[in-house]
């Protein structure tokens, strides 16, 4: 690894849940519509006023995906916190499914009409998340995206440190962005039997002890701004690592997560620890998928270490939620409090110093990252 450390300078998020909803307990998640009860971590109420607004100040974004307009929520949020525009910016904002409502809503009109709007090629490419954003911002930015399914945004942190460490920019704007609450995406769940019934919890992300698959499916976008400047930071990224294992059918992960094992222990081997307080887990609410990654982490750091999560409270956003599990961690480093799910069992952290967050993806890949606290 090259010796350059990579700080966080600020954060922002919006989801189904405001930063001081995470120690409340209660989920934010709600009916799909008045008459689908399917339960989904749709914007919170406050987000959306605040969308909605900047819509109404610049109408030309209401032609682009939600996915985008998302992202351009946060960019707004972020914009006061970025620092001086003359230094080499580079975007990296990325999505599992990318604009999922536009290219549905296309779909539909082609094939009930037979034709497309002239907008259906520019508006559907997922280049337009990160490149917006660089408008909006009035960037002379290099913007690029990818997707990598939902390890895709802790991927774009990655990114941004190579960036970063090779001297091809000063500053890196790095995050995710999902917006695919749609009955297609809902009926894909649906069909490999993974959506949550639970009246009181229906995403049971986190949940060890659990008897059937209960993921619920959320909207989210989440931006961090990075930089090799320690000064003002929140969080350095002390150790990352990444691995993969062989997979037998596109969804497939080891009951030993052997994936996850190697690029937590190769994160730790980056940081020089041993072992740290909190981790913030993937775990997306399946039956296999949670146990399997608490098996890792046990293998890795023992039985010991606090497993916490933000999926069961606004729902898994796909390719944002590697971001948005970093914007919980550094949430509990700002109240310097540790976060539970309502499921968890075990000690509680005696400090709060480095913090461990995983996300996995279909391939079986999977990424995890160790945040210090540096204020």
């Amino acid at each position: 690894m090259s010796s350059s450390e990579i700080y966080i300078q600020a954060t922002t998020q919006v989801s189904a849940a405001r930063n001081a909803d995470f120690p409340s307990g209660q989920h934010q998640l709600s009916a799909f519509s008045a008459e689908d009860n399917r339960q989904v971590g749709r914007l919170h109420l406050h987000f959306e006023r605040q969308l909605q607004q900047l819509l109404q100040e610049h109408p030309t974004y209401s032609k682009l995906d939600r996915s985008v307009q998302l992202a351009l929520l946060t960019a707004q949020k972020l914009q006061a916190k970025l620092p001086d525009t003359k230094q080499r910016i580079g975007i990296n904002i990325g999505s599992s499914r990318g604009a999922t409502e536009s290219w549905e809503r296309e779909y539909q009109n082609f094939t009930q009409q037979g034709s497309t709007s002239i907008a259906a090629s520019p508006t559907t490419s997922l280049g337009n998340i990160s490149s917006w954003v660089g408008q909006f911002l009035h960037l002379n930015a290099m913007p690029f995206s990818h997707s990598m399914t939902c390890s895709t945004s802790l991927l774009s942190v990655l990114n941004g440190m190579a960036w970063l460490r090779a001297g091809m920019a000063d500053i890196m704007l790095v995050g995710g962005a999902e917006a695919s609450l749609t009955p297609f995406t809902l009926a894909q769940l649906q069909a490999m039997r993974l959506y949550g019934r639970d009246s009181q919890f229906p995403s049971q992300a986190g949940n060890f002890v659990k008897k059937a698959n209960a993921m619920i499916l959320g909207e989210a976008a989440a931006l961090a701004i990075l930089t090799t400047n320690p000064q003002q930071s929140i969080a350095k990224i002390a150790g990352i690592g990444m691995a993969s294992e062989p997979i037998h059918s596109p969804t497939y992960i080891s009951q030993e997560a052997t994936h996850l094992q190697h690029s937590m222990q190769a994160a730790l081997q980056d940081a020089n620890l041993s072992s740290v307080d909190v981790v913030v887990s993937h775990t997306p609410g399946t039956l296999h998928g949670d146990r399997a990654e608490k098996h890792a982490i046990q293998h890795v750091l023992g039985h010991e270490v606090p497993i916490t999560n933000n999926k069961w409270q606004i729902g898994h956003t796909f390719g944002a939620s590697g971001i948005m599990s970093l914007v919980f961690a550094l949430e509990m480093f700002r109240i310097n409090t540790y976060i539970p799910t309502p499921f968890t069992t075990g000690v509680q952290p005696k400090t709060l110093q480095h913090i461990l967050i995983n996300a996995t993806g279909f391939g079986g890949n999977a990424v995890s990252i160790i945040l210090q606290k540096t204020n």
